[in-house]
């Protein structure tokens, strides 16, 4: 698999403002945007949002007031030769 990644907005954005599916860089990982969902965690209700890092596809739980850079990508599967 090839990936072309292009900044599509070098202003850092609240992660409030990303649209689910999305793809976005924080700290110089790639992650994308899976959904909304609420902990319970010591009584305290919070919502957090799990995105997926593409690179291992492992989930993150991720907080709205984080600042990320959206951006967009293009993605290319080829067929491996044996």
């Amino acid at each position: 698999m090839n990936a072309n990644i292009s900044y599509s907005d070098f202003d850092i954005v609240s992660f409030d403002d990303t649209e689910t599916g999305a793809h976005f860089i924080w700290a110089g990982e790639l992650y994308q945007k899976d959904r909304t969902v609420v902990t319970d965690h010591d009584n305290s209700v919070a919502e957090n949002v799990n995105v997926i890092r593409p690179r291992d596809g492992e989930f993150f739980l991720f907080f709205g007031e984080e600042q990320i850079v959206p951006v967009d990508i293009n993605i290319e599967v080829l067929r491996r030769q044996n």
